[in-house]
């Protein structure tokens, strides 16, 4: 699958961008090109997280801006979230069951079948 990174599935927080795929939640650093494969609940609870920092802010008129866009951000998280349940969870039995379905398969066949014994 291409992913398009900037697109209206990734949510971008400064050099992080972080989009589903599979059911896991990825996240790329540009700074240094990192990357790194997260749960669904793992992003959440950092999520929770960044919340609970704005929440706690001394004084919101002044850091208004940057809590407008972090808000932004974790509305666009959520998303990012949401849609990788939606694929389904990589611990899911059936979701597993369905990705082995559709991985293609690759058949060998002799290059001469006519000297094959039957």
């Amino acid at each position: 699958m291409v992913h398009i990174l900037g697109g209206h599935d990734v949510a971008i927080l400064g050099p992080l961008r972080f989009w589903s795929d599979r059911g896991l939640v990825h996240v790329e650093d540009s700074r240094d090109n990192s990357y790194e494969t997260l749960t669904v609940r793992d992003v959440l609870l950092r999520a929770k997280g960044i919340n609970d920092m704005i929440g706690n802010s001394s004084d919101p008129g002044v850091f208004y801006k940057t809590i407008k866009c972090t808000q932004d951000f974790l509305d666009r998280l959520l998303e990012v979230c949401r849609k990788a349940r939606e694929q389904g969870m990589p611990t899911d039995p059936s979701a597993a069951r369905d990705l082995a379905r559709r991985r293609p398969t690759t058949v060998s066949m002799p290059a001469d079948m006519e000297s094959l014994p039957l």
